[in-house]
């Protein structure tokens, strides 16, 4: 099954754990991951890798002695994951779980972690602990990113991330939009409190 058929049939039937109709732009990828600082970091984190766009950018531009660590709550998406980069740390499991699973493979921290999660449709409470889950496991000066789509950052559950994200991290970035992704997107980025 093509990767843009896999994405498509996990939109239409699980459309709150896929977040997205189409997975993320080149320009994206390489925007969001020059955000994170993936090129200098030891340990870098993604959560929700779907079919790989963003994971295949992270893998490019990372250094090849660092770890690679994917967070995928979709059971097709983390096969299709770990089937695609045999180097990253492939959990099917939720962002939450994100400690356990890193502590699972000897790590207790990490420098990046670079999200493509559908953070306008969770709950206020489901983003406060995944965000608290987020700054637990940063190294300090450790970096956060995660796009947004330009019209849902405008609805309750996106004025909400903000907020929240905001509350955790203090004083956050936001990029310009990123035109040329379907839908446009812009990156939030956040860093840890030394």
């Amino acid at each position: 099954m093509s990767e843009t058929v896999l994405y498509l049939k996990n939109a239409l039937f699980h459309p709150l754990k896929t977040g997205a109709v189409l997975p993320s732009s080149e320009r994206l990828s390489n925007r969001i991951v020059d955000e994170a600082h993936v090129s200098s970091a030891d340990v870098i984190v993604e959560f929700g890798p779907g079919t790989g766009a963003l994971t295949q950018t992270i893998i490019e531009k990372m250094s090849p002695e660092a770890t690679l660590v994917a967070m995928e709550i979709n059971s097709d998406f983390a096969k299709r994951i770990r089937k695609r980069f045999p180097t990253a740390r492939v959990f099917n499991a939720c962002a939450g779980d994100t400690l356990k699973c890193l502590k699972s493979v000897g790590i207790t921290e990490c420098d990046s972690i670079v999200s493509g999660l559908p953070w306008s449709v969770f709950s206020d409470a489901l983003q406060k602990k995944l965000l608290g889950s987020v700054y637990e496991v940063l190294n300090p000066g450790g970096i956060f990113t995660s796009f947004a789509y330009t019209p849902m950052h405008m609805l309750p559950g996106g004025r909400k991330f903000k907020k929240n994200l905001e509350a955790v991290f203090g004083k956050i970035k936001k990029t310009e939009t990123e035109w040329r992704n379907v839908p446009p997107a812009f990156i939030y980025r956040a860093v840890k409190k030394d």
